[in-house]
């Protein structure tokens, strides 16, 4: 039997907002046929895939993520994809900016105004209105996808409790006289509503930050490779040439101070090369002929020349950046757990909502109606 043909490849993911989300999207590539295994990472914003290139391309892939709102980015540069990420950062502090200004003011007339009154709760519905549609637009937009797909996550929750706080206030606002006629009085929560939003965008914002952290040390380590060096030619000449056009065999030159641009040995020359990067040793490694040098290591005050013997992907530094990359795209076993108790998290705390409602309906005496749906919202 033939042995399958396979590759591994790890790829952007845009639109995860939860665990369950990456539970999702694991789900729908290890579903695909040709996918030997597929792992996506919340924290690092990508998914590994084993797959078999004769059955199924990275379009089709991206393809079958799309349809469940998610995006994976299979042609994307390292620098279009910071952009995209910058981009995304200065959205949501916009977001928080601007909801967390709002949302303050809404606590202090809620909190000034305590008995409220219809025109209290008209201002209050007026303030509360922009954070509900512009700063929560991105929870109901992405609640209303995943209720397409027939799934769920936190944005779900996030959608229906602010959702529901606020359309219960408004109606609360415009017909006050139907709790009324019953001794009720007509309580609003557009400040419920607002800081529902306020506090979920900040938690996304710190979750942003702590995300881009996690590339720091990955960006630090393919900081560490020169994007040019010095070509020795037979001749004696010597050509300033791309990291990318260096073959193996060429001899290059090691001025002082710069960094070695590939993994060789030296043929001529004497100097002292800093390998801290790559051993964790402070002090400089004397490099004589028949030394060996790693690209990344940054030389002394001496010149050498040495010859290339591992370049692009095979030299000691890729090997350890893409070590980084797969290490940061894989998850311990506990994680695992988590992310199966994140499937079933929304669904639960949904029917425990729906529970509490029905329970107050049933059981209270007295405003069991605004009880029961305030506490739906609570859970």
């Amino acid at each position: 039997m033939a042995k399958l043909k396979e590759e591994k490849s790890i790829y952007p993911v845009s639109g995860m907002h939860c665990a369950a989300c990456a539970g999702k999207v694991e789900s729908v590539l290890n579903s695909l046929d040709g996918v030997k295994e597929a792992v996506a990472n919340f924290a690092s914003r990508e998914a590994s895939v084993e797959y078999d290139p004769d059955v199924i391309t990275p379009e089709q892939m991206r393809d079958a993520v799309q349809r469940y709102g998610y995006t994976l980015h299979i042609e994307m540069s390292e620098e279009e994809l910071d952009r995209m990420r910058e981009a995304e950062m200065r959205k949501v502090k916009r977001n928080v900016t601007f909801s967390a200004v709002l949302t303050a003011v809404i606590l202090i007339v809620s909190f000034a105004f305590h008995h409220g009154g219809t025109a209290v709760n008209v201002l209050l519905w007026c303030l509360a209105t922009p954070v509900v549609v512009i700063g929560g637009r991105q929870f109901y937009v992405n609640a209303w996808q995943r209720l397409r797909q027939g799934s769920s996550d936190m944005d779900t929750l996030v959608a229906l409790s602010s959702g529901i706080a606020y359309l219960f206030s408004v109606f609360n606002t415009l017909f006050p006289e139907v709790w009324l006629r019953h001794g009720l009085m007509p309580h609003v929560y557009f400040d419920a509503a607002a800081c529902i939003i306020t506090f979920i965008l900040i938690g996304r914002m710190m979750e942003e930050r702590a995300k881009q952290r996690t590339a720091v040390s990955i960006k630090n380590l393919i900081g560490l490779q020169p994007k040019s060096t010095i070509v020795v030619l037979p001749d004696g000449t010597q050509v300033e040439k791309s990291i990318s056009d260096i073959t193996i065999g060429d001899i290059l030159l090691a001025r002082p101070g710069e960094k070695i641009a590939v993994d060789g040995i030296a043929v001529d020359g004497e100097s002292h090369v800093d390998q801290s990067m790559m051993t964790g040793e402070p002090m400089p490694v004397a490099v004589r002929k028949g030394a060996k040098v790693f690209a990344g290591t940054v030389n002394g005050e001496g010149s050498f020349t040495y010859r290339a013997q591992s370049v692009g992907s095979s030299t000691m530094l890729s090997r350890i950046i893409a070590l980084v990359k797969e290490a940061q795209g894989s998850k311990p076993p506990i994680q695992r757990i988590v992310d199966k108790v994140a499937s079933v998290f929304v669904p639960v705390i949904i029917s425990l909502s729906v529970v509490t409602l029905l329970l107050w309906l049933f059981f209270a005496k007295d405003n069991g109606v605004t009880y029961g749906i305030l506490s739906a919202i609570t859970v």
